[in-house]
């Protein structure tokens, strides 16, 4: 109900007097913010190689990221990397001469502890002060 008298009283006369739709604007927003891109690809490719709820130093994530294997190609088997959706990603946030730096993507990782995107939330284990564990799991509190 909120959100119809949101529409009638605020949105509906914006936009009957030619100004741009709040709503729209906001969005288009989003889609053209790159920190918020690079966001969305880590933690989708976190999702769909990685796994949800698993725990990564800064170096054990970049290890992931670069190893290589045999992955299928189809119907054929070649040499590849076993993760290239979390290479992408973290490659577009900490890329020092075509590799993943472990500096920059500790700062990435530091500057983005709690971001939620996609109802997923990264958050970062300090029980070991010296060596902290980074996650992405699904966001716990209420929304």
């Amino acid at each position: 109900m909120e959100c119809a008298i949101f529409v009638s009283t605020a949105l509906s006369p914006l936009v009957w007097l030619g100004r741009a739709d709040p709503v729209a604007t906001m969005e288009e927003t989003r889609v053209e913010d790159p920190r918020q891109e690079a966001r969305i690809a880590i933690f989708e490719a976190w999702k769909s190689e990685v796994g949800l709820g698993q725990k990564y130093q800064t170096s054990e994530l970049i290890r992931l990221a670069q190893s290589w294997g045999q992955v299928e190609a189809g119907s054929v088997l070649s040499s590849g990397l076993l993760y290239p959706k979390i290479h992408a990603a973290l490659l577009k946030v900490a890329e020092v001469k075509g590799q993943i730096d472990p500096t920059r993507l500790g700062n990435w990782l530091r500057d983005n502890n709690n971001a939620v995107v996609l109802d997923l939330k990264l958050t970062v284990d300090r029980s070991d002060k010296a060596r902290p564990k980074w996650v992405i799991d699904h966001r716990t509190e209420p929304k």
